[in-house]
């Protein structure tokens, strides 16, 4: 699996009031919806996610956008609420309350099979078991404490 190169829908399943924050993006880069976005901590500024240090999980991309080379361009990410997430993981019910942290742009995956281990969330549905995707209870910025 890679990371996105266009829109994905992220089902959000619980009806929590949606929180949603602009933030300001990384020069010549694109976010597409659905994407995880981070802020890269050296300049504040938002990104696709990837497994890099130095990067803080925020939310998920609601619509892409295509930031210039120069310019001020925001991206708005829901920073709360359950959403289906992609999954590297060969998905069991054992996997309920795990911590899952970022693999790329559209992938979570367990602390095992990450480098950097930025925190996305903690697991709070199966939808299929031996499937691909997890419900996300998501926390931006490690909210909930904790590591993966």
């Amino acid at each position: 699996m890679t990371a996105l190169s266009a829109d994905k829908t992220s089902m959000v399943k619980l009806g929590l009031p949606q929180l949603t924050i602009p933030l300001l993006m990384t020069a010549s880069t694109t976010i597409w919806a659905g994407s995880l976005v981070s802020i890269v901590t050296a300049t504040g500024l938002a990104v696709a996610s990837a497994d890099t240090a130095a990067h803080v999980f925020m939310g998920i991309a609601k619509k892409k956008v295509v930031s210039a080379a120069t310019g001020d361009y925001f991206v708005e990410v829901e920073t709360n609420g359950v959403f289906r997430l992609l999954s590297d993981l060969t998905v069991a019910q054992t996997h309920m309350g795990v911590k899952v942290v970022v693999k790329d742009s559209s992938i979570v995956t367990n602390a095992a099979g990450a480098t950097n281990d930025i925190p996305v969330g903690i697991v709070v549905g199966i939808p299929l078991v031996g499937g691909s995707e997890l419900d996300v209870l998501i926390e931006p910025a490690g909210g909930l404490g904790g590591s993966a």
